[in-house]
């Protein structure tokens, strides 16, 4: 119970921090939450990062995995933290890495980004 606790005040944090900082950009800003086995991965692929000029997107949700059970993230998606780490000018390689380290995520993501590159401004 005391991990549910502190996922859930995190949780909390990951949304205060982020939508005052996001807010002004369009998009459907939304938390998902991910908790995978130590042994399976997250079921999802991503593409992008800073020194692509882009956010850290969803390329690809692999059938009967972690992400696709969960059924609310897209391919398209930008992700803008996990667990409350800020990947929103994160380069490719420290987004796979952080994701990878985490067995319960909560995601910050936008939904379908039209402009990936708008992110930034």
């Amino acid at each position: 119970i005391y991990y549910w606790n502190y996922y859930y005040y995190l949780l909390f944090q990951v949304n205060k921090n982020e939508t005052d900082r996001t807010s002004n950009r369009s998009g459907k800003l939304r938390t998902v939450l991910l908790k995978r086995n130590a042994d399976e991965g997250l079921g999802l692929s991503i593409t992008g990062g800073r020194e692509h000029g882009v956010p850290i997107l969803i390329s690809d949700i692999h059938e009967n995995q972690v992400a696709d059970r969960v059924g609310l993230l897209k391919v398209g998606d930008a992700i803008l933290s996990v667990n409350g780490i800020d990947l929103i000018k994160a380069k490719h390689a420290e987004a796979v890495k952080i994701l990878s380290e985490q067995v319960i995520v909560f995601l910050l993501c936008y939904q379908k980004i039209k402009n990936p590159k708008s992110i930034y401004h």
